[in-house]
This record gives structure tokens, C-alpha cells and sequence, in this order.
């Protein structure tokens, strides 16, 4: 090795498990700069947000609470309390690809769900989380746009 390299090394080192203790004492999580410049292929609508609820309600609400205020059932027993999504200002400030970058990648006790869900699942979590500050405060309103105009009868037997 190199002298001048030996020092960079060390410094990496050092930043490394800086960076490892802060997030381990409940720092702010924030996305890489190439995050925010992901765009959503998939469009926020009613469909979506149905598919990214069924999602959340799998995957996300037994930290995160039904409504996504970080109060499910599991939060208590976590070193770290599950972010608020349902705060205007956590998600106003964040694009959807952070918000797609994280759900994706997690952080300690959050999972990557990537390796279990397909990119398109996660953009539509990313519309549904996108949705829960309004959702809050007007659930009705979510309710209405969620209920199908037209009901489709149900196939008893298929011949």
C-alpha cells in the first residue's frame, strides 16, 4: 500500500463507521443524490394506490401502523421508531425515487424490499406512501376515489 493511501483508507474507514453509528442511533436517513433524479414510470391513480395498500398493509403497516404513523405492532420492540409517514413535511421534501431508493434499499430494522418485491411494486408503495400525509387528514375523500364507479358482477362458475 501506498503511503498517502494508507491515510485515505483510514479516513474511509473512520467515515464508514461514523456513518454505520448514526444511523444506528436514529440520524436522519437520507437517499443518494442519484435517488432523486428516479423517475415514477408507474402513474398515481386509484388502481395504484389500491395495489401499493395491499402492499403496505403486507409489508409495511406491522412497524409502520395501519395508517402509517409508526405505531403498528411490532414498533415498540424496534431500536429505532418507524418514520411518521403520515407528516406532510417528511415526505414534501423528498422525491419519489428517495422514497423509492429507500423502500427498496431499507436501513436497519427496515428490510430492502427489493429483493423481494419487483420494481413496479415498490413505485406503486412509493404512490400509496406518497398519498398517506392526505389520507390522514381526508380519508374519506381516498375512500371515494379507491370505490369503483361501475361494479362488475361475480362469475360463480366458470364453465
Amino acid at each position: 500500500m501506498l503511503p498517502w493511501t494508507a491515510g485515505r483508507t483510514a479516513i474511509a474507514l473512520v467515515a464508514a463507521a461514523a456513518a454505520a453509528a448514526a444511523l444506528a442511533d436514529g440520524t436522519a436517513w437520507i437517499a443518494p443524490p442519484e435517488a432523486a433524479a428516479l423517475r415514477n414510470p408507474v402513474a398515481p391513480s386509484p388502481l395504484s394506490w389500491q395495489h401499493g395498500g395491499r402492499l403496505f398493509a403486507r409489508h409495511c403497516s406491522v412497524c409502520h401502523g395501519e395508517a402509517g404513523k409508526g405505531d403498528g405492532p411490532e414498533s415498540g420492540e424496534l431500536k429505532t421508531r418507524p418514520a411518521d409517514l403520515t407528516d406532510p413535511r417528511r415526505l414534501g421534501r423528498m422525491h419519489d425515487g428517495e422514497i423509492f431508493w429507500k423502500i427498496g434499499h431499507g436501513r436497519d430494522p427496515m428490510p430492502p424490499f427489493s429483493r423481494i418485491l419487483s420494481d413496479q411494486a415498490i413505485w406503486h408503495l412509493t404512490n400509496f406512501v406518497r398519498t398517506l400525509p392526505e389520507r390522514s387528514s381526508d380519508p374519506e375523500r381516498f375512500a371515494r376515489l379507491e370505490t369503483p364507479a361501475v361494479s362488475l358482477p361475480t362469475v360463480l362458475s366458470c364453465p
